[in-house]
């Protein structure tokens, strides 16, 4: 950007600077006065080509439609055991339904009662508590329709809705980089963590 700034200041025609403002230049056509010809000369400068907020590194430009902050996701997710990691890596790490929708962990061939944490795709569950006895053979939860809140961006990044220009829906991160300057990135959700995740 800085580079663009210097050729329009700098850049010269006869000592005359033809790229720093909006400005006519007569050029002199006839061996007589008054035979010129004027050009049209314009600014052509960062802030007036509208390249002011852009940013090359891996951002995008916006020819959609940047919507309304997102803070929280709802979503088809993967479930996920919540808890300390030695206790979770004697389960098979799965959520189990049965049959009459209550959900389970399973530990050396038995049974125990997960219960959800909100309407997260987080479950929490214990090991110490009496074995459970499912109804009917419980199946495996692959997903499950969860709100989480939006997690896997950078401190002082923010997560926004977008509309692409063929209606396309889907998300951007907004970052700031050290001089206060926007950037935009596509990003998509990891639907086993769940976060989002730049494209």
């Amino acid at each position: 950007m800085e580079e663009i700034n210097r050729i329009a200041e700098q850049t010269e025609f006869n000592g005359i600077r033809i790229l720093s403002e909006d400005q006519k230049l007569a050029i002199q056509v006839g061996a007589n006065d008054g035979q010129t010809i004027d050009i049209d000369l314009f600014d052509m400068g960062i802030e007036k080509l509208g390249m002011k907020d852009f940013n090359v590194n891996d951002s995008i430009s916006i020819p959609g439609k940047v919507g309304a902050q997102v803070t929280t996701v709802t979503g088809k997710v993967a479930p996920k055991l919540s808890g300390e990691d030695a206790e979770i890596n004697k389960t098979d790490k799965t959520v189990y339904v049965d049959d009459d929708g209550k959900n389970y962990v399973k530990s050396s061939g038995k049974y125990y009662e997960a219960k959800r944490v909100g309407n997260t795709n987080n479950f929490t569950f214990d090991l110490k508590a009496a074995e459970a006895t499912p109804n009917g053979t419980p199946k495996a939860l692959t997903e499950i329709e969860a709100t989480n809140p939006v997690t896997g961006l950078n401190p002082g990044e923010t997560l926004y809705k977008y509309t692409a220009e063929d209606g396309t829906e889907g998300h951007v991160i907004k970052s700031l980089d050290d001089q206060g300057k926007a950037s935009y990135y596509l990003a998509t959700l990891d639907v086993n963590n769940p976060e989002f995740i730049r494209e």
